[in-house]
């Protein structure tokens, strides 16, 4: 049986996002070489590192323009801030990474982190620290332990020097 043509069927709707009385209306489908450099992102991100290249600035300033659409334009006439700016771009990069639910997550948290429940911590997470929602990494870090104080050792000559 031969493979049915998807055509429409892989077609992402727009996002529409909320922002200061207005809404603004951003592309849902990227190009393939965009998706391209958004897993490079994601990668990054997923796993904590910088194992992956970085994204030069003519790649970044490509992708940004191409998630932002015609949103781009309307936003900087509109005179939105730099965090305004940031945690769409923010949230567009969490959309095509993870899907919508993902986006709306973040967007709805307002760069607040969701508090923990007890219910969700266990012994092993007590010497562990929670990033912030703004981090792009999603990870966790253990927790610095004081160091063993040195011991004094012996003395070099009896003067003590």
């Amino acid at each position: 049986m031969p493979f049915k043509e998807l055509g429409a069927a892989l077609k992402t709707e727009p996002l529409i996002l909320p922002l200061g009385g207005k809404t603004y209306t951003f592309p849902g489908d990227l190009s393939a070489e965009s998706w391209l450099l958004i897993r490079r992102v994601g990668q990054g991100t997923r796993f904590g590192t910088d194992a992956t290249e970085p994204l030069t600035q003519a790649e970044e300033d490509r992708l940004m323009v191409e998630m932002f659409g015609d949103a781009m334009a309307e936003m900087l006439a509109d005179g939105r801030t730099d965090n305004e700016m940031e945690f769409v771009h923010l949230t567009l990069l969490t959309f095509h990474l993870y899907g919508r639910d993902a986006a709306e997550i973040r967007w709805n948290a307002q760069g607040e982190a969701e508090a923990p429940s007890q219910e969700d911590a266990s012994p092993e997470d007590t010497d562990r620290v929670t990033p912030t929602r703004g981090s792009t990494a999603g990870t966790t870090s253990p927790t610095k332990k004081p160091r063993a104080k040195a011991s004094a050792g012996t003395k070099s000559s009896k003067s003590g020097t």
